[in-house]
């Protein structure tokens, strides 16, 4: 788990790599959440559930 600025593609194969789920946290910019899930990253932590609701699956 780290800052969402942290994350680029190197760094998230490499943990994926070592078997470890990629976290980011504080994230509350739906750009951010974004480029993120683009990079493959498994989830994020936010402030922020309102602007991110309506892409949850329940």
């Amino acid at each position: 788990m780290c800052n969402h600025a942290l994350w680029d593609a190197a760094v998230v194969a490499q943990v994926k790599g070592w078997g470890l789920r990629t976290l980011s946290y504080t994230v509350n910019d739906d750009w951010a959440a974004q480029r993120l899930f683009d990079l493959g990253t498994d989830g994020i932590i936010t402030d922020r559930v309102d602007l991110f609701s309506s892409a949850l699956p329940y």
